[in-house]
């Protein structure tokens, strides 16, 4: 047998227990202490690259009530700062911060479906509603303002020259806008985007034109499906007011978003629910991540509710996981240009990591350790530090220019067995040759107060501008195929339930490009698949039960859900 090549690796600061601050997250980390290589790579994910001072957002985990200047709480002991370098190990040197973590980007992930979920029963009965005196709030890729399902004609001339949306948050606007008082920051440090009042989208509405346009199609979709109104393929809540958060994806905006809708509620004295069709895999996937906490943390009275898709991931091969008592390699098959997994266990367990190239080098990281390594099949980092103030623990990878399709393979040798749980933290970077769909349920679907929804399938054929299309792949009542799996890494059960999401009409932006096969004929509609679309028939739901009883609190309304929902070998 060849002799197994050992490739030399960078060790910043020699043999040391800790790389860098002990309260750092890995990704910090690796941001700020790896190789400048490893470094341009993962400041390109946050697009500050070739910015001269970065700076990066972060979760500040605290042990109390006190915050330190400059920080801005969220919810619980879950507050947020952006950063540069030396604030951020300024900041991690103060008493009250117990860890701080970098905010990662997320992805976004009706015809038959809204009878399919008993929505007309609460429209036609004898205590109907459709929702009104609710608030629906969005944090999506934004709403088309112009699309008659969101509009109404209040003179009765003819014309839909009134909107259904009371506040819409641009979060990727340039600049910082001015923010209504139910905001309640008085320091400003968060106020950034721009927020336009109902007034304002009118005035849109008149000159025919929409100052934040959805250019992706994803949240008018979503937003159809809980709340579109109109004549035909109307949503489940058809009544209700609208909160829109066009959001910028990180798990700080997503955070800030919520609260955005829940204090415009507040101030209105309306009760809300929030939709949150996306998610990512960059936590520990048990609640207690910092994205998580703060989601959960702002549910924190009746009338609140927040809705989430399961994920997409359930037949996307990015988990991997089992008891580690030998040594257990998994191989990871590159797709992207830079590759992030996470392995995540809980104390007394401990590993040694070894890394094997395509090219058959080694890097070995023993428990402790962080290193750069630079190879000729790629450059990248291991972080396999000790926490010692938290039972959960991560070994972080970070792959970048490896070839597209190359495999790298990553081998635990145990010291302490334990279950480690792995995931990439998209499906787009790749997939591990062992892995499965389990534990599949995208953040912050695994936190403990949200409404987590998979999704199952009610149409697989339609007619289309292109002509009739008949989706391959899905058979009618089953589970989605592409629908995420749980359990929770701590083994709660996820997804809460299922709702359609397998092929759902619904409203059709106008900014954005659309194949012909999806594109229904009467050019206003279009047909889309996720659990993205599952979780807004639950939210619109969630706002009719709340239009009938305002002072519901989200467990009540889960236990509702469940008890009229269908039971079946799925």
């Amino acid at each position: 047998m060849a002799a197994v090549k050992i490739l030399f690796v960078l060790l910043l600061f020699g043999l040391f227990a800790f790389a860098g601050p002990e309260k750092l997250d890995p990704m910090l980390r690796a941001i700020l202490f790896s190789s400048p290589e490893s470094q341009a790579a993962i400041l390109s994910l946050y697009g500050q690259e070739t910015v001269a001072e970065p700076k990066i957002t972060v979760f500040v985990e605290l042990s109390g009530e006190e915050v330190p200047s400059g920080v801005h709480p969220l919810a619980g002991n879950v507050a947020v700062a952006t950063l540069t370098f030396p604030q951020i190990l300024e900041l991690a040197a103060e008493p009250g911060v117990v860890r701080l973590w970098a905010s990662r980007l997320l992805e976004p992930l009706l015809d038959r479906s809204v009878p399919e979920v008993g929505a007309p029963a609460l429209w036609y009965g004898s205590a109907n509603t459709i929702g009104d005196g609710v608030i629906v709030g969005l944090v999506d890729t934004g709403v088309d303002i112009l699309h008659p399902a969101f509009r109404l004609d209040l003179d009765g001339d003819g014309t839909l020259e009134s909107s259904r949306i009371l506040f819409y948050w641009d979060q990727t606007a340039a600049g910082v806008g001015w923010f209504p008082n139910f905001w309640g920051d008085e320091s400003g440090e968060r106020l950034y985007g721009r927020v336009y009042f109902q007034r304002d989208l009118e005035a849109a509405l008149q000159g025919n034109y929409s100052p934040v346009p959805d250019t992706h199609g994803h949240g008018t979709h979503v937003a159809g499906i809980a709340a579109g109104s109109g004549p035909v393929l109307r949503g489940v809540a058809p009544g209700a007011d609208l909160v829109v958060v066009k959001t910028n994806f990180y798990e700080d905006g997503v955070v800030d978003g919520i609260r955005f809708v829940f204090e415009a509620a507040g101030a209105l004295g309306k009760p809300a629910v929030v939709n949150i069709s996306l998610g990512g895999h960059a936590g520990p996937h048990d609640g207690q991540g910092p994205f998580e906490q703060a989601v959960s943390g702002l549910v924190v009275g009746p009338g609140q509710v927040i809705v989430a898709a399961a994920g997409n991931e359930g037949n996307a091969k990015i988990h991997v996981g089992e008891e580690v008592t030998g040594p257990t390699t998994w191989a990871v098959r590159v797709a992207a240009s830079s590759v992030i997994a996470r392995f995540w266990y809980e104390l007394p367990a401990k590993f040694q990591v070894f890394v094997t190239t395509p090219a058959g080098e080694t890097i070995l990281v023993p428990p402790g350790a962080a290193r750069d390594f630079f190879s000729s099949s790629g450059t990248g980092r291991v972080d396999n530090t000790i926490y010692p103030q938290s039972s959960t623990q991560q070994i972080f990878f970070f792959l970048s220019g490896a070839a597209q399709g190359s495999t790298w393979r990553i081998t635990l040798y145990p010291i302490v067995p334990g279950r480690v749980d792995g995931w990439l933290e998209s499906s787009s970077m790749g997939q591990f040759l062992e892995g499965d769909g389990e534990r599949t349920i995208a953040e912050p679907g695994n936190a403990e107060r949200v409404i987590t929804v998979g999704a199952y399938v009610t149409k697989v054929e339609w007619d289309s501008q292109a002509g009739h299309f008949r989706a391959e792949g899905y058979a009618l009542g089953q589970l989605a195929p592409f629908s995420s799996r749980g359990p929770t890494r701590d083994g709660r059960l996820k997804p809460d339930l299922s709702a359609p999401g397998a092929w759902i009409a619904s409203a059709r932006s106008r900014e954005a490009q659309v194949s012909p096969w999806y594109a229904l004929p009467d050019g206003v509609h279009m047909v889309l698949a996720g659990t993205s679309m599952a979780a807004p028939h639950v939210a619109g739901a969630c706002a009719l039960l709340l239009s009938r009883h305002p002072s519901l609190t989200w467990e009540e309304i889960l236990s509702a859900l469940r008890a009229g929902a269908v039971v079946d070998s799925f």
